[in-house]
């Protein structure tokens, strides 16, 4: 990274913000706010989904928002494994995603496979380990996992992905991808090998982000007005237009740049006071995001969307808004309030490694 910003002095770098590049450890402050508002923005969209089943009005603008969560966890997924490869070795890579990623996720579709052979009375042991197998393969576990399988095939394309981002075309292959997703448009939550196809370009724009994370960064940030408009102007075409593809594609695209330029922008002022407070739970969140993500669509499921139905939304729209905000706050501190009381619990059982037994 050092000599691709060598070989542009005209830019100017970001070496000094703390909050953008620590040399010392590698590791991006902004990450952290990136990886928390994706679970927020998620939460967000999973609660408007389980309480409205339909997006109409102004719902469709803010479903259109909340959407884009999944599109800045595949740039992320992207932009990580970009910017963590200088010592890239694809065996133990994929061994660190078995721990990470694959075993908790195989606790999550087992538990919740559990639930549904217990709801449909359905105890026969070889049908459930079936169910469990094509679960795992197909994240069909929960509407939601259909992600991990996605991130999986991304990170077993990894070798051809660095390589890609070698070359000086990489741009017009991602643009390319990116015509693909507006073609074929995002597939419905069990298609995992259409979804992959759908997610790649913002999976590949990720990484070549993170070639020169910070003069993209920059780049972001000074167009953070730019991209700001065009979210206000696609928020409005999505709440006339809530189920056009294009549209939708467009505004995952747009939101994300927009959402990291905010992120890149204001993640220095952290300093103190509020800020400070804000950088902690921050810093809470990012960390369990993984198991929040694995289980929040049960918790949404069984207990908010319920109450929210019966008690929230009888009320004026503004105010189902509002709550609708409150609700998904809350759910993302609970859980990560959830996920860190049981990390803690099992370091003082003497467990070191909680990660991968979030479940």
């Amino acid at each position: 990274m050092a000599s691709a910003a060598a070989a542009a002095p005209a830019v100017p770098r970001l070496s000094t913000d703390p909050a953008l590049h620590r040399p010392a450890t590698g590791h991006l402050d902004v990450l952290d706010d990136w990886r928390a508002l994706a679970m927020f923005l998620i939460v967000v969209y999973h609660l408007l989904f389980l309480v409205f089943r339909q997006l109409p009005h102004v719902y469709g603008g803010v479903g259109a928002l909340a959407d884009s969560g999944t599109a800045l966890f595949a740039l992320l997924a992207g932009f990580l494994c970009q910017y963590q490869s200088t010592n890239f070795r694809f065996l133990p890579f994929l061994r660190k995603k078995a721990l990470t990623i694959l075993c908790p996720y195989a606790i999550a579709t087992v538990l919740l496979e559990l639930m549904q052979c217990i709801r449909g009375g359905n105890y026969q042991l070889l049908s459930f380990v079936r169910e469990v197998l094509v679960s795992l393969l197909a994240g069909r576990g929960g509407v939601h996992l259909w992600f991990v399988p996605m991130l999986m095939i991304f990170f077993l394309l990894t070798p051809l992905t660095l390589w890609l981002m070698r070359q000086r075309w990489h741009h017009v292959v991602i643009a390319l991808f990116f015509v693909l997703s507006l073609v074929i448009g995002r597939a419905g939550y069990l298609q995992v090998l259409h979804n992959t196809l759908y997610f790649l370009p913002f999976y590949l724009l990720g990484m070549a982000g993170a070639l020169d994370h910070e003069r993209w960064l920059l780049w972001l940030r000074r167009r953070q007005l730019v991209l700001a408009s065009l979210s206000v102007v696609l928020f409005f075409v999505a709440c006339v237009l809530p189920d056009e593809a294009h549209i939708q594609t467009l505004c995952r695209l747009v939101f994300s740049l927009a959402y990291i330029g905010t992120l890149a922008r204001n993640a220095a002022t952290a300093t103190a006071g509020i800020g400070k407070s804000m950088r902690e739970l921050l810093l809470r969140i990012s960390p369990t995001s993984f198991g929040i993500y694995l289980y929040h669509n049960s918790f949404i499921g069984v207990i908010v969307a319920p109450i929210f139905r019966r008690y929230v939304t009888v009320l004026s729209e503004p105010l189902i808004l509002v709550s609708l905000l409150v609700a998904a706050v809350l759910t993302t501190l609970l859980m990560t309030a959830g996920v860190v009381a049981v990390q803690l619990g099992l370091k003082k059982l003497g467990v070191k490694n909680t990660r991968w037994i979030i479940a």
